[in-house]
C-alpha cells in the first residue's frame, strides 16, 4: 500500500491511498481512493466544483505531466 498527502494551504487537504494486488494472469490490479477535506471557504468552493468530469480532467492533467517527465 502507498499513501500520499497533499495540502493546499488555506484551501484543502487531500489523501490518496493506492493498494496493489497480483492478478491470476500475472498482472497487477490497483485500487485508488481519494479523500479531500476543505480547510477554508475557498477549499469548500473548490471541492464543490470538483465534479466527476472536473476530477477526470485533473487526473488526466497529472497523467500528461508524469508522461512528459518520464520522457526526460
Amino acid at each position: 500500500m502507498f499513501a500520499n498527502v497533499r495540502v493546499t494551504p488555506d484551501s484543502r487537504f487531500g489523501f490518496v491511498e493506492v493498494a496493489c494486488r497480483p492478478t491470476a494472469d500475472g498482472g497487477t490490479e490497483a485500487s485508488i481512493a481519494y479523500t479531500f477535506t476543505a480547510l477554508s471557504t475557498a477549499g469548500r468552493s473548490y471541492l464543490s466544483e470538483l465534479t466527476e468530469d472536473a476530477f477526470a480532467n485533473m487526473i488526466e492533467g497529472w497523467k500528461l505531466r508524469i508522461d512528459a517527465w518520464l520522457q526526460v
